[in-house]
Formats: structure tokens, C-alpha cells, sequence
């Protein structure tokens, strides 16, 4: 799933981003960091099998815990 590879292509850009602290202010690091958190989170509920993962005809995408 490209969402899930989007994951952690972000985390590794977070990675080196943070390391400059100037350019980290500039790029909204701080932002993007909370929403990597929230995604892993999501990601890691999919992969345990506590979180099904739907998408809607126009494409948007939902989290629903696992019966």
C-alpha cells in the first residue's frame, strides 16, 4: 500500500531533517512529526490486525478497530 510506504519514507526524511534544527523550523518539522506519529500509530494497529483499513469509492481512506 502506497500509505504505509509513504510512512516510512517520511520517518527517514524526518530523520535527517531534525538533525538541522534550522532547516527542521523551516519545513514545518515539528507538524509533520505529529502526523508521522499519528500514521505509525495507524500502520501499527493495521499490521497487529486490531485496525481494517477502508477505502470509499472516491477514494478516501478509513480506520475501523477489527471485530
Amino acid at each position: 500500500m502506497l500509505w504505509a510506504r509513504g510512512v516510512h519514507a517520511e520517518a527517514e526524511e524526518l530523520k535527517t531533517l531534525t538533525t538541522r534544527v534550522r532547516r527542521a523550523k523551516t519545513l514545518n518539522a515539528a507538524e509533520r512529526q505529529v502526523a508521522l506519529t499519528l500514521n505509525q500509530t495507524l500502520l501499527d494497529g493495521v499490521l497487529a490486525g486490531s485496525l481494517i483499513v477502508g477505502v470509499n469509492a472516491s477514494g478516501t481512506v478509513s480506520f475501523r478497530q477489527a471485530a
